[in-house]
């Protein structure tokens, strides 16, 4: 949906096949009162959709609160503090479903407000009939979410699990080969991490033949990618990447 509420409001009499179920209770957070108002002509004229609008965190605070809804539908950049405050806010809410919205996000952004809680992120740029087949769908407990993020959603959970695996290798390592680890994943030659450590450069190549050994990895740069892996420092990039070092 654009920033406009008249597509949607246009859309409104091609939309919708009459109440599927019992009605569903949505709560609409946002800024603006022309969109509000477009997505208040779309829900109603749907059918099955009992709408309430607020447009600030603590007014959406008060109404998911004084009677919980089925969905609520917040913007990203709701006032003051935007959508990862609101939904601070209501985590204490049993049962509300917050599902996010906004003109345009980064995945990276999509994540933030997927970990800090709500269960779906939908582009203000979707259809009229989209919007509903997506509120419909979440009331039946399904997540509606970018094509795209879905994808990376499934290799970030295959990035923790290789992080937990990096990690338990790592076990086996004694404080001391952490520390020279962390410097040669850092890109430290040997002279700057006897340096850093204090110790003699013999002592450090020490270190690092063990560490190898240990892992079981053929190079330096092996182990430092583990490091890495490790201590989240390389993982699936939600912002669009797939393995970034920071």
């Amino acid at each position: 949906m654009g920033d406009s509420s008249a597509s949607l409001v246009a859309a409104c009499p091609a939309v919708g096949t009459g109440p599927i179920s019992d009605t569903l209770r949505v709560v609409v957070a946002d800024a603006a009162p022309l969109f509000r108002s477009g997505v208040v002509s779309v829900l109603q004229g749907a059918g099955d959709f009992a709408v309430v609008v607020v447009g600030d965190t603590p007014s959406f605070v008060a109404a998911v609160t004084a009677d919980v809804p089925d969905l609520a539908v917040v913007d990203l950049d709701l006032p003051p503090a935007g959508a990862v405050a609101a939904l601070q806010a209501v985590r204490d809410v049993q049962g509300l479903q917050v599902i996010v919205w906004s003109g345009d996000a980064k995945n990276a952004v999509i994540a933030a407000v997927l970990r800090a809680g709500a269960v779906g992120f939908l582009s203000k740029d979707t259809s009229a009939p989209g919007l509903i087949r997506a509120l419909r769908a979440a009331a039946h407990g399904e997540a509606p979410l970018p094509r795209k993020f879905t994808r990376l959603l499934i290799e970030a959970l295959h990035a923790s699990e290789t992080r937990a695996s990096a990690c338990d290798r790592l076990a086996s390592l004694s404080e001391r080969e952490r520390k020279v680890l962390q410097l040669v994943a850092d890109g430290f030659t040997n002279r700057h991490i006897a340096t850093e450590l204090c110790i003699s450069e013999f002592t450090v190549k020490r270190h690092v033949h063990n560490i190898l050994a240990k892992l079981k990895l053929p190079s330096r740069e092996a182990v430092g990618a583990l490091y890495l892996t490790a201590s989240g420092r390389a993982e699936v990039d939600l912002s669009g990447g797939r393995t970034t070092p920071w």
